[in-house]
């Protein structure tokens, strides 16, 4: 189809990335073993490039244009293939990016010198392999300053941000604004595995990135969505098998073993506290504690204030007060007090005993009374 061929329209010839095939010709885009994870979607890229470029829906392709004017799109994704017409640094970038994305471990490139030598350069430096291109003793120069360059810059940030981030108790949780989610190699280092992360905004103290094989799990669960104030906490560390590559320090010979290394849990919170009945909050393991200390609350109101409205303001207020402690990583213990309240004979006719139970709030109905 037209649409499908760079080499139909007038310009540049057709230049293009996409997995290279396995040993049985199959497009796998990772090791055979891993291959059910990489991604052949027509328009799944990262967060960032969706918020950066405007695409535009074909029948077989989707195109990725740097503007709303923009006459000739940066790069075209057929799904399996991304192409482009251009030799252009930061469209090279972007289009490695969603590789790294979609798990695309080996590249095949095509194209002209130029085009090939800069794929080469931006998917080694992001821990890819490429076919298609054989580097030069220049390339392989220029390749380690820019990764020493990048490594220059991270330092650089990380020291600005050391304050802030030596201030980040995961434990306890990090709160922000949720800016992305995805994967990319660890600390976005060339040739460490692929890794899921989330990006925090957290005002003041700057961008914060965090790593961890559950987060995505932990992010689906939450139904956060970008733009979401979260809280990202860490729940417990478990251990788990692993198979590494070990590297002998006298033959420098390298081998697969399988090691029991350390895994983060993590939960991820999002504003559901304030969304949330009663019910539900009681039912979510990350709600209910504190919904059940807001149950004292509600029992406590009822016996000691007559006026309606007023023990609406004070739950209300109570409510709110728990979702701004939640949002902020406070975590709340399970509801274990009893409560003796006095009140007097005109306030109502008798005394009542408020108790709290541990565990899910029932649904909201008449409190259950003692009379003495």
């Amino acid at each position: 189809m037209a649409e499908d061929r760079l080499d139909a329209e007038p310009g540049r010839g057709p230049q293009s990335l996409e997995p290279a095939p396995d040993r049985r010709g199959r497009k796998s885009g990772r090791e055979p073993a891993e291959a059910s994870t990489a991604s052949f979607a027509r328009g799944d890229v990262p967060e960032a490039l969706k918020r950066r470029y405007f695409s535009e829906e074909g029948r077989t392709v989707t195109r990725f244009f740097a503007g709303p004017g923009a006459k000739v799109e940066a790069f075209r994704d057929h799904g399996g293939r991304l192409s482009t017409r251009q030799v252009d640094p930061a469209v090279i970038r972007d289009m490695v990016a969603v590789a790294v994305h979609r798990r695309w471990r080996t590249l095949q490139v095509r194209g002209d010198d130029d085009f090939r030598r800069e794929v080469w350069m931006e998917a080694r430096a992001a821990g890819l392999q490429v076919r298609g291109y054989r580097p030069q003793q220049r390339d392989e120069q220029e390749l380690a300053a820019r990764i020493a360059a990048e490594a220059a810059r991270e330092g650089r940030r990380e020291r600005s941000g050391r304050a802030g981030a030596a201030a980040a108790d995961y434990d306890a949780g990090v709160s922000g604004v949720l800016l992305e989610a995805g994967e990319a190699p660890y600390r976005r280092q060339a040739g460490r595995p692929v890794t899921p992360y989330v990006r925090l905004d957290r005002g003041d103290d700057g961008a914060l990135d965090i790593w961890g094989a559950g987060l995505t799990d932990a992010l689906a669960r939450s139904g956060a969505r970008r733009g979401d104030q979260v809280v990202v906490r860490r729940d417990g560390v478990d251990r788990v098998q692993r198979t590494v590559a070990v590297r002998d320090p006298v033959t420098g010979k390298s081998t697969r073993q399988t090691r029991e290394v350390p895994r983060n849990r993590w939960t991820i919170l999002a504003e559901r506290f304030r969304n949330a009945s009663a019910a539900e909050a009681a039912r979510d393991p990350d709600l209910r504690d504190a919904q059940g200390q807001l149950a004292v609350v509600r029992t406590v109101v009822q016996a000691s204030l007559r006026d309606a409205d007023s023990r609406a303001r004070v739950y209300a207020a109570a409510r709110e007060l728990a979702a701004g402690l939640l949002a902020r990583g406070r975590r709340f213990r399970a509801a274990r007090v009893q409560e003796t309240v006095q009140v007097t004979a005109r306030d109502a006719p008798e005394v009542r005993r408020g108790t709290a139970r541990t565990g899910p709030e029932p649904e909201p109905g008449p409190e259950r009374t003692r009379r003495k």
